[in-house]
């Protein structure tokens, strides 16, 4: 059990992603600062990104290596708000907290009071709960990036 335990930790950076995910990073980085909040030591992380995310610059990523617990823990999102305070002087209010799982992610935001949006991903399953706390929903993060040009055109 223990070896299984290793290998799959150790696999974390060569997960898929999702085929929309690069390009719709690319198109959303035009606007904003776009900042990792993940559950994964730096090791994991950085494959992962070298790899499936083809060496996307983020503008900060936050591991639960870097932080020393996991999500959902609220700790997570209180170390985060105050790193993209410092970094970029963004304050909690113009956060919006993008992702899939409400377990790990939207509950929490909710809680500590950040907006969020929620990465719905048909067929992919994690941690979800049947109460929406989302803000708002999209299939895949390419239709939200499709939202917000169609928004910053005025259409």
């Amino acid at each position: 059990m223990k070896e299984e335990s290793k290998a799959f930790g150790d696999s974390v950076g060569k997960w898929p992603v999702f085929p929309d995910t690069v390009e719709a990073l690319k198109r959303l980085s035009k606007v904003y600062k776009l900042v990792v909040l993940s559950n994964v030591d730096n090791t994991s992380f950085s494959a992962s990104n070298a790899g499936p995310l083809q060496g996307f610059q983020f503008d900060a990523a936050l591991t639960a290596q870097d932080i020393g617990s996991y999500k959902p823990d609220l700790k997570n999102f209180e170390y985060m708000l105050k790193e993209v305070k410092e970094r970029f002087g963004v304050e909690k209010e113009q956060v919006l907290q993008t992702a899939q799982s409400q377990f790990h992610d939207h509950h929490p935001s909710k809680e500590i009071g950040l907006k969020s949006c929620w990465i719905y991903r048909p067929g992919a399953i994690m941690g979800n709960r049947e109460d929406p706390v989302w803000d708002w929903k999209f299939d895949t993060l390419g239709e939200m990036a499709d939202a917000v040009e169609k928004e910053l055109a005025g259409n």
